[in-house]
């Protein structure tokens, strides 16, 4: 039914409608910022990765700059670095079905500490004419700042630990020994292994490894449809561990030389300080050692809110157009519908009342027409959608069927027993039936099933033709045989008579029903 337009009507309803956009529009706009407000956010847990190693004990036995120096060095290394571990995701994605997909990230929070410790056993040296000098099992301890990295190429940390004095003789005139140890540090960064787990409302959702580099990574992480609405969602990233290579180049850096006291002439037998005469100050390189460190570190737990509900419903497609024949199955395709929750569960319904289930359900409709269906298709959250298909469905002729052969005698009535049915159960009551008997009589109209006398012997054909309120027709024929009738012959005189006295007499032919023939 059309709405009635009043005088007037025809202007001013398009300058409501231009209103009524203008003020959507506002609208929009008024919105617009604060769906692109929607920031994400970033939990982050302060955590410290250490660790140490010992390194292989190196022989050595070397010289530089006029001094020679022999021992062994055992090595050990260790290295501390605060850090700290951060999520970064969009609160409105803790949702139902939604692909969350946060992002993590390792960062320094300050400088590393690297230290590398040697122990210099049997430590001999000598230069010129003096030594060696066995000047024991000195310990030094190099120092420096060193970042430990999460990934990248090799780089270098230069480490140096304090000058000592291994030999001193003052205030006695002699020899000196003072030493300090330089390390360049190689490090081969390795990433940041960690074991990702979930939780849902307290319920485990499983675990992957992952790697943590110097750049934020993305973690694939879905929400299922089958966590409960406001479940808290606990993301954790377990326990750190990394192992670096660590290369670490070692010198000796020497002063040797002489020393004697500075008297004081003013109140002697003191003296004023060391005078030191250095003979030389090598840096002797002890070659380089490899290995490697272990690095832990305490893992976080992010507490990223509580579940949303799903807000997105699924999507409906009933996919067609359809066609096909009354009385057939016709198969439905629903393959094209989806959901953020898995495959929706299906359901059709169609005009003449049948309901389906299912992707590729099939339905038979009992009459021709053009028929409407919904489609809806709902979600594992229970969110639905629906959508409207039509089906056209075409009118076919009935199957006629004229029975068996039949005969029977001229002029008795024969019975013809026909059927037919129509493919659509609902056009079988409207079927029109018109028996045709071959014999050149009028046609009969009315059931399938009829009785006709044939005249004369012969064999004719007899047609049933059945049509449908459509106006759809089928037809079929069946063989009629007439025969010719049976007759008998009868004496109807007397039996006695007496001689040569005229006698009438008398007979009688009749048929096999008992009907004379007549002229005969």
């Amino acid at each position: 039914m059309h709405p009635v337009l009043r005088p007037g009507d025809r202007h001013r309803r398009p300058w409501r409608a231009f209103a009524a956009l203008c003020a959507a529009g506002l609208v929009a706009l008024v919105l617009a910022p604060a769906t692109a407000l929607a920031a994400t956010s970033t939990l982050a847990s302060p955590t410290t990765l250490s660790g140490s190693s010992t390194l292989t004990a190196v022989p050595f036995d070397t010289s530089g700059g006029g001094v020679s120096v022999s021992g062994t060095a055992e090595i050990s290394a260790s290295w501390s670095q605060p850090a700290a571990l951060s999520t970064s995701f969009d609160p409105n994605l803790v949702r139902q079905g939604r692909a969350l997909d946060p992002s993590d990230a390792y960062s320094r929070t300050s400088a590393g500490a690297m230290s590398v410790s040697y122990t210099l056993t049997n430590l001999q040296v000598s230069w010129d004419s003096v030594g060696p000098l066995s000047l024991g099992s000195p310990g030094f301890t190099a120092t420096g700042s060193c970042d430990l990295l999460a990934g990248g190429p090799d780089y270098l940390c230069n480490l140096a630990s304090p000058q000592i004095a291994l030999l001193d003789s003052y205030p006695v005139p002699g020899p000196y020994v003072k030493l300090s140890l330089a390390a360049a540090v190689t490090i081969t960064p390795q990433g940041i292994a960690t074991l990702r787990s979930l939780t849902f409302g307290g319920n485990p959702a499983g675990s992957t490894s992952l790697t943590l580099g110097e750049s934020p990574i993305t973690d694939s992480v879905s929400i299922p449809c089958s966590v409960g609405a406001g479940d808290e969602l606990i993301y954790t990233l377990g326990g750190l561990s990394t192992s670096d290579g660590l290369s670490v180049d070692t010198s000796l850096v020497f002063d040797v030389g002489a020393e004697t006291a500075v008297p004081d002439p003013l109140n002697p037998p003191t003296f004023l300080s060391e005078l030191d005469v250095s003979f030389a100050t090598p840096s002797i390189d002890m070659g380089t050692t490899t290995g490697g460190i272990a690095m832990s570190g305490a893992g976080a737990t992010f507490d990223l809110g509580a579940v949303q509900k799903n807000n997105v419903p699924p999507t409906a497609n009933a996919g067609g157009p359809y066609a096909g024949n009354e009385g057939s199955p016709i198969t439905f395709d629903g393959s094209g519908s989806s959901s953020i929750c898995g495959f929706p569960t299906l359901q059709w319904n169609f005009s003449d009342g049948g309901v389906a289930y299912g992707v590729s359900p099939q339905h038979t409709f009992q009459g021709p027409g053009v028929y409407s269906g919904l489609l809806t298709a709902t979600d594992a959250t229970g969110l639905s959608a629906t959508t409207t298909f039509s089906v056209t469905v075409q009118d076919l002729p009935p199957v006629v069927n004229a029975g068996p052969a039949v005969g029977a005698a001229w002029g008795v009535p024969v019975a013809l027993n026909g059927s037919a049915v129509d493919p659509g159960a609902y056009d079988q009551s409207t079927l029109s039936y018109s028996w045709s008997f071959g014999d050149g009589s009028p046609s009969a109209s009315g059931g399938a099933s009829v009785t006709h006398a044939y005249a004369v012997p012969g064999t004719y054909t007899a047609t049933l033709t059945s049509c449908s309120m459509w106006g759809q027709c089928g037809s079929d024929s069946t063989t009629v045989s007439i025969r010719e009738r049976a007759v008998t012959a009868a004496y109807l005189g007397p039996t006695t008579a007496t001689f040569d006295t005229p006698t009438t007499l008398s007979a009688s032919l009749v048929d096999e029903f008992g009907q004379p023939v007549v002229g005969r």
